[in-house]
């Protein structure tokens, strides 16, 4: 189940992930922008035979390692070559794009839930002006409900399954963003749309469980230490009421008081007592 010292650790590594997957995709992005999408990009490039040169295509000059092979000047092919790359890279920068934008849908609730902000009036708003300009209230912090009261358990185990889901998913997304990082060589077209759909499944299965726990949590009422004895309260004074309207409805029409346990009262009856015995006629006597 979930608590609220669960809940707020988990918005403690929430917002460590979210400042990891941003670092590492903005490295990325920076990368790629400036070495393979450079308008000069292509400038630089050079075709290369390398295959007739096998014994002699790794040198070494004044401690500098280099490739030799011999430049072929194929215009038209290197323009293809040159577009893949740029078309490669382009695809890996848009999937860094989806990933960052996926790290608020859940975040903005689970946040609006937890610590705030929160469009008090129209909660499905995240945006500071959007909410004023609907009629709504922007409040930057807020208090999460009191994780001692067992009535407000559901509450907790509705954030602590977005929660859970949420970090799961965006610790795979960084995992993605790792492995482009470090297997930069191993990334082909093929393994780059693989990996591409693997984020829209988890993109689609967190927007789904996101979009209906809150929607749970915000139908659920939570409720005060002073609320649950006003309800406990209310609820005994509605018992008291009740038996006093049954003790009413009893004695209008003639009925004993119903005793403690539910039993109801004998009264006095007529007739023989109990255990009373009769003396048995003398004997001779008819």
């Amino acid at each position: 189940m979930g608590n609220g010292k669960s809940v707020a650790a988990n918005v403690n590594t929430q917002t460590e992930l979210i400042q990891q997957i941003y670092a590492i995709a903005s490295e990325l992005s920076e990368t790629y922008t400036n070495k393979y999408l450079d308008p000069k990009f292509c400038t630089t490039l050079s075709l290369i035979y390398n295959d007739r040169l096998m014994n002699y295509r790794k040198q070494e000059l004044l401690g500098v390692s280099t490739t030799l092979g011999l430049a072929v000047d194929q215009p038209a092919l290197k323009q293809q070559i040159c577009d893949s790359i740029v078309k490669h890279y382009t695809d890996r920068l848009n999937l860094i794009a989806v990933i960052q934008q996926s790290t608020s849908f859940c975040s903005d609730r689970i946040y609006g839930l937890t610590s705030g902000p929160v469009c008090t009036g129209n909660p499905e708003i995240f945006d500071e002006a959007a909410c004023k300009k609907n009629g709504g209230r922007w409040d930057p912090y807020i208090v999460s409900p009191d994780n001692t009261i067992i009535e407000n358990k559901q509450w907790f185990n509705y954030v602590d399954h977005m929660q859970d889901m949420y970090i799961k998913s965006m610790s795979r997304m960084y995992d993605i963003l790792r492995q482009l990082k470090d297997f930069d060589q191993d990334i082909t077209d093929e393994r780059l749309k693989t990996i591409s759909d693997e984020v829209k499944g988890l993109i689609s299965n967190m927007t789904s469980t996101c979009s209906q726990m809150y929607k749970l949590a915000l139908t659920t009422p939570t409720f005060t230490p002073e609320e649950v004895r006003m309800k406990k309260q209310t609820i005994e004074t509605s018992k008291n009421e009740a038996a006093a309207r049954s003790a009413a409805l009893r004695a209008a029409s003639g009925l004993q008081p119903v005793q403690a346990g539910g039993k109801r009262g004998t009264g006095k009856g007529k007739g023989k007592g109990k255990g009373l015995k009769t003396s048995a006629p003398p004997k001779g006597r008819k």
